[in-house]
């Protein structure tokens, strides 16, 4: 997706200064029907298209303006991954200088990042329509996950959704 309208605005105003904005993250299991029964957990990621390099990270994006932080996780699955979802529950929200980044124009952005445990209700798991955001979608492991070109957040992420699972599994 090109960057939203109200963030160019901003950027025209502020130039490649730091800028905060809300982002949203589906953390997305396999149902057990998928893997069988006992089979090692496994997370849905996303390698996007908008980087020379193979990096990986979770569905989700930044949120429109006025939209609620659960629709937006939801329509981002939706558009990256083909899957409707729905919220079981806030995973946590991350911020801190691992979510920071400095895009290939100059621009510096830092995310607050609201991560939701998610689950499948409907949908097909399809790569985004048009390709312009992901190139690829796969389930991983926690292992596999913890291996892939990243950022520093994703590692962060990764654990707590995983640890998240397992707590969940034991209930």
């Amino acid at each position: 997706m090109p960057t939203p309208a109200h963030i160019l605005e901003l950027r025209a105003l502020i130039g490649t200064q730091l800028l905060l904005v809300p982002s949203v993250t589906a953390a997305i299991f396999e149902t057990d029907a998928a893997g069988g029964a006992g089979h090692e957990p496994r997370l849905l990621v996303v390698r996007i298209t908008a980087r020379d390099d193979e990096f990986w990270t979770f569905p989700g994006g930044l949120l429109e303006p006025d939209e609620r932080p659960r629709e937006g996780v939801v329509r981002e699955a939706l558009e990256e991954t083909g899957l409707e979802v729905c919220v079981s529950r806030v995973l946590d929200t991350f911020g801190g200088p691992e979510f920071r980044h400095v895009h290939a124009n100059g621009d510096e952005t830092a995310y607050v990042m609201t991560t939701y445990l998610c689950d499948v209700v409907g949908g097909e798991l399809l790569v985004d329509g048009e390709g312009d955001e992901i190139a690829a979608a796969r389930w991983v492991t926690r292992d596999e996950a913890l291996a892939l070109p990243s950022g520093p957040w994703f590692p962060i992420v990764v654990r707590a959704a995983f640890d998240a699972h397992a707590a969940s599994d034991s209930d």
